[in-house]
């Protein structure tokens, strides 16, 4: 299983909850997008959505997780592409077969 480490981490921020599970916005330094819960009691992640902007990871991330409460939208990335929403959902899809 691939991990991403500490070098290829650009950004990352809380961005909201699923249950007592705090839930992380990361950005790679290479454009890649992901909203990750942190399971505490198993001490594990999962992948929630994943896309070229935070815009298309989020939006996969809440039409999956019902419960998933996240923070107010970035202005500048309000906008999704039926494209890019396509994409992320079938990489969202690979990466959880994945386990990553």
């Amino acid at each position: 299983m691939n991990h991403l480490t500490e070098a290829q981490v650009a950004t990352r921020a809380r961005c909201g909850y699923i249950d007592e599970d705090p839930v992380f916005q990361i950005a790679t330094k290479g454009g890649f997008h992901l909203v990750v819960r942190v399971r505490k009691a198993a001490r594990t992640t999962e992948t929630l959505g994943a896309g070229s902007n935070f815009s298309i990871a989020r939006h996969i991330a809440e039409k999956q997780h019902p419960k998933l409460v996240l923070s107010g939208l970035r202005k500048s990335e309000d906008h999704l592409t039926m494209a890019g929403l396509a994409f992320g959902r079938r990489l969202t899809a690979l990466l959880r077969a994945r386990g990553v």
